[in-house]
């Protein structure tokens, strides 16, 4: 099986059957078909969300740092998440294209008062 999914399974070359390793378990054999992975659980706790929000807030300062520095067709996604101390996968994970990135920063700049760049 491939793709991001929440076990693991090691393929036995039947297509009905894979060797799974749980947590706490030897590997058993299951039935794959009809297997789904779970899907991603939204923050519970405030921590985490905390965190979250930090880390976006971080890489919007960023941005809007380099932007008064350069123009906005000479920044890249690397230069931002050095800049904020991040990969630039968490990055496109916050902000999915660089243009939704240079739109957020303009607002969270608009939020605050400051000046557009140029």
């Amino acid at each position: 099986m491939t793709g991001a999914t929440n076990y693991a399974v090691r393929s036995t070359g039947n297509p009905s059957f894979a060797r799974s390793r749980v947590p706490g378990g030897e590997g058993e054999w299951v039935d794959c078909e009809g297997l789904t992975p779970k899907p991603r659980r939204s923050y519970r706790g405030t921590a985490q969300a905390g965190i979250a929000a930090r880390t976006r807030e971080l890489i919007l300062e960023a941005m809007l740092t380099l932007a008064a520095e350069r123009w906005l067709d000479q920044i890249t996604l690397d230069q931002v998440a050095s800049r904020a101390g991040v990969t630039v996968q968490t990055v496109l994970r916050h902000f999915e294209s660089k243009e939704q990135l240079i739109s957020a920063a303009g607002q969270h700049a608009h939020q605050q008062g400051r000046p557009p760049a140029r």
